[in-house]
């Protein structure tokens, strides 16, 4: 028996042959470099060393963005102009509407200006010592009359207090004007005014002054009610001869006083005293500040005819 395996013949050892050479793979040597001896097929040369990479060039620069600019809305094209009727019927009624808001205004104004002191201002104190500096007597005179009769009287400024106090006082005791003081003087009110005033200032000359004049005012009333007709005239006659009543007279004394000497002087007639009676009728036709004497002068015709 053969001590060769089978078919030994037929295989070739292992080693023997080389393997068969792929022609993808085969490495060519560059031109110029031979092969070494002995090897029947090329060796494959080391890759050649690859060149550095060439830099990349920075991208270009952008430009900058622009602003969006976005259309205008398109406007719808105006409507025509109104014709000659209408544009004057616009003015009318805008003219219309200017009127209205001019009268609204003038009421307002006048409601403001007119209501009572304590709406107008927010304090009754301020109200009537303000229309007292302005002389609006109809607010003034309401103004000062609330304050008095007010249960809890403003006292946070007593000097204010009392000059409103005085400034409504003297008012009162002005003489009878027919335009500035259409009313009768009010002696006893403007005395209660002033002594309200001394107790607030006490110590004020001015006030204490006005005090004894209306004194002397209730003083010559009371006097007359005696009946006292010839210490009346006294009292009355006090006040004609004070330097401060040469331009203007105190209250309604003037009054009072011509017509005193008129009935002393219809009383002496009774008698009769005809000298007497005619001294008094002309001491009433003298009493300065009277402008209309007429009955005077009548009465003292009297006196002449009824004493012949």
């Amino acid at each position: 028996m053969s001590s060769y395996p089978p078919n030994s013949a037929s295989r070739r050892p292992e080693g023997s042959w080389p393997p068969p050479e792929d022609e993808d793979f085969r490495v060519v040597p560059p031109p110029g470099v031979s092969a070494p001896p002995g090897v029947s097929s090329p060796v494959s040369a080391p890759p050649p060393a690859m060149a550095a990479p060439r830099p990349i060039p920075p991208p270009p620069p952008q430009p900058p963005p622009q602003a969006v600019v976005t259309p205008a809305p398109v406007r719808a094209p105006a409507k025509q102009a109104a014709g000659p009727k209408n544009q004057r019927l616009i003015i009318a009624i805008g003219a219309f509407i200017i009127l209205l808001l001019a009268v609204g205004f003038f009421i307002i104004v006048q409601l403001v200006l007119n209501q009572s002191p304590s709406v107008a201002s927010g304090s009754p104190l301020i109200a009537a010592a303000t229309a007292v500096a302005q002389q609006k007597w109809a607010t003034a005179v309401p103004g000062c009359a609330a304050l008095f009769a007010a249960p809890t009287p403003d006292t946070s400024n007593n000097k204010a207090l009392a000059q409103t106090y005085l400034g409504c006082g003297l008012h009162l005791v002005a003489p009878q004007d027919p335009v500035k003081h259409p009313e009768s003087p009010d002696v006893d009110t403007a005395l209660k005014y002033f002594r309200k005033a001394d107790q607030l200032t006490p110590g004020d000359a001015t006030i204490q002054h006005q005090i004894n004049l209306g004194e002397r005012y209730q003083t010559a009333k009371q006097t007359l009610l005696k009946p006292d007709i010839g210490g009346y005239i006294g009292q009355l006659e006090w006040f004609t001869k004070q330097p401060e009543f040469d331009t203007s007279p105190y209250a309604d004394v003037p009054q009072l006083l011509y017509h005193a000497y008129i009935d002393s002087g219809n009383g002496y007639l009774q008698v009769p005293a005809c000298d007497l009676a005619r001294h008094r009728f002309e001491q009433a036709v003298a009493v300065r500040f009277i402008v209309d004497t007429t009955e005077a002068q009548r009465r003292i015709n009297d006196a002449l005819q009824s004493c012949k």
